[in-house]
């Protein structure tokens, strides 16, 4: 079986959760079956190009724009379009005989319909968030007039879009079980959830107590949480003087919160090794209050045994039980608690590492992608 994964990110060195969950179902397939992968990149950082590998690099189209309010299409997918990279891509596509065409998200999925003229494969979009509703949320958490009108403009251009490529692909599936309910009714199909897979690392043991979050800081969600929790949770601390280290990290991250950066309030940008930046904290923090899909840094974090406090929001989509594998906060008062909480029960703190590390390898090992997998194309 062959497969083709196209991704509109690129995944050799991923930065944020949507690029390392492509390279999870890269990895998990590559161990079973002949799979290769397209990413495409519209960013300035570009990527080295090959056959595997696209630049696009397009400006902002006042015309296109336009046109798309009168079309099935969305301007923030159009963005990842090409007619040279569509004609590369089905001329790959029909040389090696793809079978299954793999589109990580609905944005790359803007070649689905070029690929489904003239190729002679079957075409699966896997949805890591339904995106009109990050959107919404961010309408609903605002207060500005101006920008509820712009987010308002985003979410019904990306809904559009959503809902018709989803209905023409041949198969859909979804990271979590959440999303999988609103497409299941949207098509009124069968559709599979095909999870992120992660191995279980053994649990490192810092001595100076700590508390993180790390994230895509072009992802508005989070520069919402973040901004949230400096201002009604941090404050808390300083005043206090407690002794607690708080980190932010995250690509693209906005100068107007680098500049908070204190002793105790550590502020960077692009961290190239997510993993050994983690392992260096004692907990996660995850103060978000919009999106959906699942947050792939929460999987990471319970991996490897670090204890998560989150949002509500945060935790949709994982299958937690709040006191045993996560704790949850949806307000400045319990993040703070809780903080405390795990900074002074040793015996709690241990708790949530290990319950946590269970919860990944009963719900998120690469058996499990494969049984899903299988699922849709047998």
């Amino acid at each position: 079986m062959k497969i083709l994964i196209i991704c509109h990110k690129s995944i050799l060195k991923p930065l944020d959760g949507g690029s390392v969950a492509s390279k999870k179902i890269y990895l998990d397939l590559k161990k079973n079956y002949d799979t290769d992968v397209i990413c495409l990149n519209n960013k300035k950082d570009n990527i080295t190009e090959n056959d595997f590998n696209y630049n696009i690099k397009k400006k902002f189209s006042l015309l296109k724009l336009t046109k798309s309010l009168f079309s099935v299409n969305s301007y923030q997918a159009d963005r990842f379009y090409s007619r040279n990279i569509s004609k590369k891509i089905t001329t790959i596509i029909n040389k090696k005989k793809y079978e299954y065409i793999l589109f990580e998200g609905v944005f790359p999925a803007v070649y689905l319909e070029d690929i489904q003229k003239k190729c002679n494969c079957k075409t699966i979009i896997r949805t890591h968030n339904i995106e009109h509703e990050i959107w919404n949320d961010l309408i609903k958490n605002n207060d500005n007039i101006f920008k509820k009108f712009i987010y308002f403009f985003i979410k019904k251009q990306i809904k559009k879009w959503e809902d018709y490529i989803c209905k023409k692909s041949d198969f859909l599936c979804c990271i979590s079980k959440n999303d999988s309910q609103y497409f299941n009714k949207l098509l009124n199909k069968n559709v599979i959830v095909l999870p992120v897979s992660f191995k279980v690392n053994e649990s490192k043991i810092n001595n100076i107590f700590s508390i993180f979050h790390l994230g895509s800081m072009d992802w508005k969600p989070n520069i919402e949480g973040v901004n949230w929790f400096i201002e009604k949770v941090w404050k808390k601390f300083e005043i206090e003087k407690m002794p607690v280290y708080c980190y932010f990290a995250g690509k693209n991250m906005p100068e107007k919160i680098k500049i908070k950066s204190t002793d105790k309030l550590i502020i960077e940008s692009t961290i190239i090794d997510a993993k050994k930046y983690m392992q260096n904290k004692s907990v996660m923090i995850v103060p978000i209050f919009s999106g959906s899909g699942i947050r792939i840094k929460i999987l990471e974090g319970m991996a490897l045994g670090i204890p998560i406090i989150s949002t509500t929001k945060g935790a949709k989509g994982i299958p937690y039980i709040n006191g045993k594998n996560i704790l949850i906060a949806d307000n400045e008062i319990d993040f703070y608690n809780k903080i405390k909480k795990l900074h002074t029960n040793s015996e709690l703190y241990k708790k949530i590492s290990l319950e946590g590390k269970k919860l990944i390898e009963n719900n998120f090992s690469t058996e499990k992608v494969i049984k899903q997998w299988n699922k849709i194309i047998f």
